[in-house]
């Protein structure tokens, strides 16, 4: 019996970690977002050069990669486009590809 409501308590919490932001959605009537922002203890993001180096560890980067796998879309700033060409990828050949979406007021932006 314990090892039953065990299997179904695991597979409660599956399915709402699975569905999470259509839980979201349906309770708030808003979309569930995800913001990931790096940035040094000092609140800097790159050098006054605008030379950005890595700020996250590799875990924080994997993490976001896994994130990306369950988005539908990947959002960006025009500038950000223009200064570090981001690749906006899960990194997979296979599988769920987000929507790459650029916000730009001046719409000058790379081919």
């Amino acid at each position: 019996q314990r090892d039953a409501e065990a299997a179904l308590e695991e597979a409660r919490y599956a399915c709402l970690e699975a569905n999470e932001a259509l839980c979201y959605r349906a309770a708030t009537g808003r979309p569930f977002s995800v913001l990931k922002y790096a940035m040094t203890l000092d609140g800097k993001i790159a050098t006054a050069a605008g030379h950005a180096a890595w700020v996250s560890s590799s875990e924080a980067r994997e993490r976001v990669l896994q994130v990306r796998r369950r988005s539908d879309a990947i959002i960006v700033g025009g500038n950000t486009l223009r200064r570090d060409d981001p690749r906006l990828t899960t990194r997979l050949a296979e599988g769920n590809q987000p929507y790459r979406v650029v916000l730009s007021r001046t719409m000058d932006l790379p081919d």
